[in-house]
């Protein structure tokens, strides 16, 4: 009995972009997103926000803070520290979503952590990491 090896689902387009071929947005394309972080540093929402808006990478003006569900698709159950592909640069970390926590909308938002994978809200004051998406939503 052979073993098939799991289909690739991420295309290093340049140095800077990865394109998800498994996701198929609404309007036929893929997601396309920053290999490494935005910034360097941690960010609160905000600021992260105005990142992802500020990013010019590949030429693209069109870069935004990622949703939730969509992060999610980025976490990788086989991997621990990070619990991302490793085509990513990534710091093993909380990283910030644009999905509002619904019981407090106006003040907290949602993480997601590439330290474990799993997904959780804060203050949108507190700090994370920011990774830039482009299409779909």
């Amino acid at each position: 009995m052979s073993i098939e090896p799991a289909p690739v689902r991420f295309e290093l387009i340049n140095d800077d972009q990865v394109r998800d071929i498994a996701t198929v947005t609404p309007c036929g394309s893929n997601l396309i997103w920053t290999r490494a972080n935005v910034s360097d540093k941690r960010l609160t929402w905000a600021q992260a926000d105005e990142a992802c808006k500020a990013c010019r990478i590949g030429g693209h003006e069109d870069w935004r803070l990622p949703t939730r569900a969509e992060l999610l698709t980025l976490v990788d159950d086989t991997r621990f520290d990070p619990a991302i592909d490793p085509i990513f640069h990534c710091k093993p970390n909380w990283y910030w979503a644009s999905t509002p926590y619904a019981p407090s909308p106006g003040v907290c938002a949602w993480f997601v952590s590439f330290l474990s994978g799993g997904a959780f809200y804060g203050f949108r004051s507190n700090d994370g990491f920011v990774r830039a998406v482009r299409g779909g939503q």
